[in-house]
């Protein structure tokens, strides 16, 4: 990533309060491509999105968005079984 940009993302991470060694342009694309996941864009337009030339990058962050929908849907399970229980 071209230095102007790394530094204001950092800039901008470190008032948001977060890390800003921690957060940087990697991080906007894998949550631009998380968001696009969730909201059904076809994985022939997140690859062309994220410059990927396979999609063998793809299916990792779709393995990964798997597992964090089974787990939230594990939580809300949990926490509604709690909620009936007196």
């Amino acid at each position: 990533m071209p230095a102007p940009w790394r530094a204001f993302i950092e800039t901008r991470a470190a008032k948001a309060g977060f890390d800003s060694d921690a957060v940087g342009g990697h991080s906007l694309k894998r949550g631009a491509l998380t968001t696009d996941m969730d909201r059904g864009v076809r994985p022939t337009r997140l690859k062309q999105f994220g410059r990927y030339k396979s999609y063998a990058v793809l299916d990792e962050y779709f393995e990964l968005a798997e597992i964090r929908a089974n787990l939230v849907i594990r939580v809300a399970e949990h926490v509604s079984g709690r909620l009936r229980t007196p």
